[in-house]
């Protein structure tokens, strides 16, 4: 099972978990949504969540921590209300709606994901977690 879960999973996100496993990290599923829509390193993207008051090894408050994180790398985060995306009630559904360009935060019940060049980023990719939120996350103009 765990293979399978493996294979499914990007290199780039492959990538996040080895640096978040050496740093003996977890709950960190902001800081690796923040490290892929910045395209920035783990580290960085860790030290920025921190900064904005996420404690290590603990969960994420997407509002305080997550959006002023990435608005101080440049970016917005828009919130998508007519958007093909937003057909998808599951994360296994998303993946068939994803457009080929674009960097999106997914939100689902305690957890935050990646999108980023028509690609979920994350382990949940054949999953059926309900979507809540999707926010559009481009550069600042």
């Amino acid at each position: 099972m765990v293979c399978i879960l493996i294979s499914t999973m990007t290199k780039l996100y492959q990538k996040l978990a080895k640096e978040s496993n050496a740093l003996n990290e977890y709950n960190d599923c902001a800081v690796k949504a923040i490290a892929i829509v910045c395209n920035i390193k783990y580290k960085e993207a860790w030290s920025l969540a921190k900064k904005f008051g996420r404690r290590p090894r603990g969960r994420t408050n997407s509002l305080n921590v997550t959006y002023p994180a990435i608005k101080s790398k440049g970016f917005d985060c828009t919130q998508l209300e007519n958007h093909k995306m937003n057909k998808a009630k599951t994360i296994r559904g998303l993946k068939a709606l994803i457009p080929s360009r674009g960097v999106f935060l997914v939100f689902v019940r305690g957890h935050i994901l990646a999108v980023r060049g028509g690609e979920i980023h994350d382990w949940t990719e054949d999953r059926c977690h309900r979507i809540q939120l999707i926010v559009r996350v481009s550069k600042k103009a």
